[in-house]
């Protein structure tokens, strides 16, 4: 077995050097993708699968890398072998940067990272030092930008990039679904505090709080006599089951989804980072109603306010069973929508980035 490891990782390094070889000059185009993730992810995979369909929807040639089975792994050797076959012009990850694997990436191939989350690793000034003048950093929302320049990655490779919708799933003509049918569906895990309880009471505490937003909400419907269906996680077993009757499991990302979210008389969403979820972006794409809970990036730049201005919210109960009762979030208009569907696709998304490592990369060349 010992052998078969260092066989492979000979063989690794060999098409690592021919890997190397095909960018001994820096690129001014982008033209070839590749959008690199792991399926052991919730939302990272779909987001990821997402932006790849919108590359290829703006014309490039994109490749899509990720575990096939649910008991495999994409190793260094499979990456170079995708990297030596598809010769891309940069390739895109979700939450990992550069200088996690620098060998693995040749210093003229631009790496793209999106932050989809507050990991440490992402601000650590050993990661912002092995990164390359042409690497972008894309993040989510405006507090994420912040964390980037504050951990000393350059302004001028730190872009605010919003999440977006798939608009070949998510669209007006989704069909509703008698078994989706309800007044108010939550749609979304609830955390495992088990696994921070005693680890991290920062990060359990944070979770605790995710959890309470969403549980607390679901009461607030029942109080009202509306009826409620929760998909997710965990939630048939939280509060010793409090909530098993109400739970129809998890719901898989793609057209059962977008059934859900159109077929709910109003979607709620309770998070605690960022209300231009994919979430609330794929329930109006498909003629659905979402009410959010009020997030502190709310009218930062790249929140809700800042892309969608006067956009209903709630925080406390009142604010909450008010907005149901005058059904203040029932249509946010066709002009939402077609807002959503004409600058908040994917396929926008993408030729966003492109143009942005365009011009970095013609920025680096003239230095």
């Amino acid at each position: 077995m010992h052998d078969a490891f260092k066989d492979r990782e000979i063989e690794t390094g060999k098409i690592m050097s021919d890997v190397k070889a095909q960018y001994k000059e820096p690129r001014s185009k982008v033209r070839k993708i590749l959008v690199y993730t792991s399926r052991y992810t919730t939302v990272l995979q779909y987001v990821a699968r997402d932006l790849a369909q919108g590359f290829q929807d703006a014309g490039h040639e994109t490749e899509f890398l990720i575990e096939p089975y649910d008991w495999s792994r994409v190793t260094s050797y499979d990456l170079a072998q995708t990297l030596l076959r598809l010769n891309p012009d940069c390739v895109i990850k979700l939450d990992h940067v550069r200088g996690e694997a620098p060998e693995c990436y040749p210093a003229n191939l631009p790496v793209i990272t999106w932050i989809m989350d507050d990991f440490s690793h992402l601000w650590h000034p050993e990661m912002v030092s092995r990164a390359k003048p042409h690497d972008l950093i894309l993040c989510m929302s405006g507090p994420f930008e912040k964390q980037a320049l504050d951990a000393g990655w350059p302004r001028s490779q730190v872009k605010i990039c919003p999440m977006a919708v798939n608009d070949h799933i998510f669209h007006p003509d989704v069909p509703t679904r008698p078994e989706y049918e309800c007044d108010v569906a939550m749609i979304g895990h609830l955390p495992d505090l088990a696994l921070w309880r005693d680890k991290d009471q920062e990060v359990f505490q944070h979770h605790l709080f995710r959890q309470k937003i969403r549980t607390d909400v679901v009461d607030w419907a029942l109080e009202m006599g509306f009826n409620v269906k929760i998909y997710g996680q965990r939630w048939d077993v939280v509060e010793n089951g409090k909530y098993k009757d109400l739970w129809m499991g998890e719901i898989t990302n793609g057209p059962d989804l977008a059934s859900a979210y159109k077929s709910a008389s109003i979607v709620v969403q309770a998070t605690v980072d960022s209300n231009i979820h994919m979430r609330f972006l794929e329930t109006i794409a498909c003629g659905g109603f979402i009410l959010p809970r009020a997030c502190p990036d709310d009218d930062l730049p790249g929140g809700l306010h800042d892309l969608f201005p006067g956009y209903p919210t709630f925080t406390t109960k009142e604010e909450f069973v008010a907005s149901l009762m005058s059904r203040t979030v029932s249509n946010p208009s066709n002009v939402t929508q077609n807002k959503i569907l004409s600058e908040h696709t994917y396929k926008a998304r993408a030729a966003q980035i492109a143009a942005w490592l365009e011009e970095l990369l013609g920025n680096c060349q003239e230095r």
